[in-house]
């Protein structure tokens, strides 16, 4: 009987073997997706925007971030924020101090498309949002020598 007892307990011992090596795999594959993702959170940056100023005519003063410009060839997005020294009221109820814009430049043919506007209660973009425009504008637009967008085209195009 003894040695009936003796295997019993030995089959048991292997089960926890087995069982303590099957929670040992699932750690180790536990401890080694936690270091992929700490590996891939601390390997990604986040992206900042690169403003540089542009331009300033005593009413407004514009910068260009760096860090968004986009495309290839003759086509370029970038965008730019311009500080505005009075409040713009447009209409009234309506009072913003800072515009966002996304542009597109044909740096070709010297014009852009307003992609998106946004404008904020706040210099640099802060504070509440007062609107918002998505819609493109459907035709481009040609660029003056001088002033903020020009500033803006000369960069996107280097």
């Amino acid at each position: 009987m003894m040695s009936n007892k003796q295997s019993f307990n030995s089959y048991d011992n292997d089960d926890l073997i087995i069982d303590k090596r099957t929670d040992m795999k699932q750690n180790l594959l536990l401890i080694f997706g936690h270091l992929v993702v700490i590996s891939i959170l601390a390997t990604s940056t986040p992206t900042y925007a690169e403003f540089i100023s542009t331009y300033t005519d005593g009413k407004q003063k514009a910068w260009v971030d760096t860090s968004s410009k986009e495309g290839s060839g003759n086509i370029r997005r970038i965008m730019e924020l311009i500080n505005y020294k009075d409040k713009q009221v447009p209409r009234l109820g309506l009072e913003y101090s800072s515009m966002l814009y996304q542009y597109q430049f044909d740096c070709k043919q010297k014009s852009f498309k307003v992609l998106m506007s946004v404008a904020f209660e706040k210099h640099q973009g802060q504070g509440r949002q007062i609107f918002r425009d998505d819609t493109p504008t459907p035709n481009y637009i040609g660029v003056r020598d001088g002033g903020s967008v020009y500033e803006a085209l000369v960069i996107a195009c280097k």
